[in-house]
């Protein structure tokens, strides 16, 4: 699991969780423009670590190992999905163990499926 701190717009003191860009809303590869998609093609890096944080946000053991990993910070801003999106209310109810087991650590998303998946208790 890789979480990233800040970059050129989002300030250093904050923590970033990204998926790839396939499970992106209105992004992806119909998307030209997407500044994500053009990091997984810039950096060789970028896309085989957002693939891993998918197949780790798809493990049963993924709200225990964030929290586990989070509570070891000292950053206290979290920014889920700079890249990706939610992609299963499953996932989401992770999410919201893992912001309910960490009050101490404000957490951030912007998504374009609040249509389609209940966000009710996160938000």
């Amino acid at each position: 699991m890789y979480i990233s701190t800040g970059n050129k717009k989002i300030h250093k003191s904050c923590l970033i969780f990204n998926l790839p860009t396939s499970v992106c809303f209105g992004c992806g590869k119909q998307c030209k423009s997407c500044f994500a998609l053009k990091a997984e093609y810039m950096y060789p890096n970028v896309l085989p670590c957002r693939l891993n944080n998918l197949k780790d946000s798809k493990k049963s053991s993924f709200t225990s190992e964030m929290i586990k990993n989070l509570s070891k910070r000292t950053k206290k801003i979290m920014r889920i999905h700079e890249s990706g999106d939610f992609y299963s209310q499953s996932y989401i109810n992770k999410w919201k163990e893992i912001i309910q087991a960490l009050p101490h650590i404000q957490f951030y998303a912007y998504s374009k499926k609040l249509n389609k998946f209940d966000f009710s208790e996160i938000c």
